[in-house]
């Protein structure tokens, strides 16, 4: 797959940056010189967001992010007005933004499987959520450089792995809705899986933002303005076929054997390898202490869990197709209401 190079990335969003300051009327060094008086310890004042990546409209609002040397004990943004202009800042210290740039780096060498159990734990190894290290590293400070771009390729590796994933998550509850004949649930299960499969192949090429309103526009811009190799092409026209057709809301067409094809043609374009076995987990022993536990299926009549699915935790992709309907329907309702879990490959 193509791949933008760190200094393209950086060129483009300095330049973005620079147009959109320019059409607000705002001087960065006059930015910088305000939030430097009213900011203890400032090291870098980044703008970050929509601005950067060139999507910013005459709505749009500044987020600014502001790396101290100050720890702060609670992270909560404050709200400007300049010239018309709303601002939203909020700060975090070098300490804490290093600590989850180690995390982000350290995902880079671990397999996929590795890298998304420890992205289900985010919270716990990092004290930057995912959309701030995202906002961190692509931001613009205002001597205009990218002082954190460098670890976009850890944050577009991690980012990729991520959206695979729910596109993953998403192509597995499609193949239930189906086979429960839940056929608005299969059209939005579908459509929800195919955005995230194209920030999947944008976020492959280096090129990182989140903002899922923002995912089929990036998409279709990096297809308009790419050059790919003609696997990488059949990918693409496999993507776009596919969501045209869901688009068009046919709930009594099958989409399934499409989206499985599509699923292990993208396994194999990004060179993706780890086994299909136990999709779910039950999280009974955890969550629910009594044995009599109930699940309420779609006829909104009650059984015990243990009695519908003893072989839960057995199920692979494969053996989907092999479920009856009302088995298809209890394990959505499961997934649903939080009975039932995606394994994390662990």
């Amino acid at each position: 797959m193509f791949k933008y190079s760190i200094e393209q990335l950086r060129k483009e969003r300095i330049q973005n940056v620079g147009e959109f300051l320019i059409a607000r009327k705002l001087d960065r060094k006059i930015l910088e010189y305000n939030f430097r008086h009213q900011t203890e310890a400032l090291v870098w004042l980044l703008l970050t967001s929509s601005p950067v990546h060139g999507f910013a409209n005459i709505y749009s609002d500044l987020d600014f992010i502001c790396i101290t040397t100050q720890t702060y004990r609670e992270h909560m943004s404050v709200q400007y007005f300049i010239e018309n202009n709303h601002i939203e800042l909020i700060g975090f210290s070098q300490t804490e933004l290093s600590e989850s740039l180690y995390f982000l780096e350290k995902l880079l060498h671990m397999s996929f499987e590795e890298s998304i159990h420890e992205m289900c734990r985010w919270k716990q190894n990092s004290v930057l959520s995912k959309k701030y290290i995202e906002r961190i590293v692509n931001g613009v400070n205002m001597d205009f450089d990218c002082p954190y771009i460098d670890h976009v390729i850890a944050l577009s590796s991690a980012w990729f792995r991520q959206s695979y994933f729910i596109f993953r998550k998403c192509l597995i509850c499609l193949n239930l809705a189906e086979k429960a004949g839940e056929s608005r649930a299969k059209i939005a299960y579908g459509i929800n899986g195919l955005l995230y499969l194209m920030d999947a192949v944008v976020s492959s090429s280096n090129s990182v933002f989140n903002n899922k309103k923002r995912y089929l526009q990036r998409y279709v811009d990096f297809c308009n303005n790419t050059r790919l190799d003609s696997s990488a092409q059949a990918m693409v026209d496999n993507i776009n076929s596919l969501y045209n057709k869901l688009i068009c809301f046919q709930p009594n067409e099958a989409f399934k054997d499409r989206f499985n094809n599509l699923y292990m043609q993208t396994k194999d374009e990004f060179q993706l390898s780890y086994g299909e076995s136990y999709l779910f987990q039950d999280k009974l022993e955890k969550n629910i202490i009594h044995t009599g536990a109930l699940l309420f299926s779609n006829e909104t009549q009650a059984f015990p869990v243990q009695d519908i699915m003893p072989g839960i935790r057995e199920l692979s992709l494969s053996t989907l197709d092999l479920l009856k309907p009302k088995e298809a329907a209890y394990i959505l309702a499961g997934l649903r209401s939080g009975v039932f879990t995606f394994n994390t490959f662990r």
